[in-house]
C-alpha cells in the first residue's frame, strides 16, 4: 500500500540526498526541472514537470515497497524491467543495492 500524508516525506529524506530542493519547489516557483542524489550510493538524475508524479510515486509514496524488495533479492541480482517508463524505479532500486545489473526496456 503507497505511503501517504507526512509519513512520504519520511521516504524522500531516506531516498534523496537533497530532499530540500523538492521541497522548496514545492512551495515556490514550480514548473522547472529538478536535479536529485540518491542515497546511499550516489546517482544523479533529473525530474521534468511531466515527470513530478512519477518521482512522487516511487521516491515519496514508496508503491513498490523497496525495502522489502530489496530484502529478498540475492547478491548481485539481475533485474528486467519491461515497461520502464522514465527509469526512476531502476534508478532508485540501483541506489539501495549497488550490485545490481538492471536492463531497463
Amino acid at each position: 500500500m503507497p505511503t501517504t500524508g507526512l509519513k512520504r516525506y519520511r521516504h524522500l529524506f531516506r531516498n534523496i540526498e537533497n530532499p530540500f530542493t523538492y521541497i522548496f519547489d514545492k512551495a515556490g516557483d514550480r514548473g522547472r526541472t529538478l536535479h536529485f542524489v540518491t542515497k546511499p550510493n550516489r546517482l544523479v538524475f533529473e525530474v521534468s514537470p511531466s515527470t513530478y508524479q512519477v518521482f512522487k510515486e516511487i521516491f515519496m509514496a514508496d508503491v513498490y515497497n523497496i525495502e522489502a524488495l530489496k530484502c529478498v533479492l540475492p547478491d548481485n541480482p539481475i533485474i528486467i524491467d519491461i515497461g520502464a517508463n522514465v527509469g526512476f524505479f531502476d534508478i532508485l532500486l540501483l541506489s539501495k543495492v549497488k550490485n545490481a545489473q538492471i536492463y531497463a526496456y
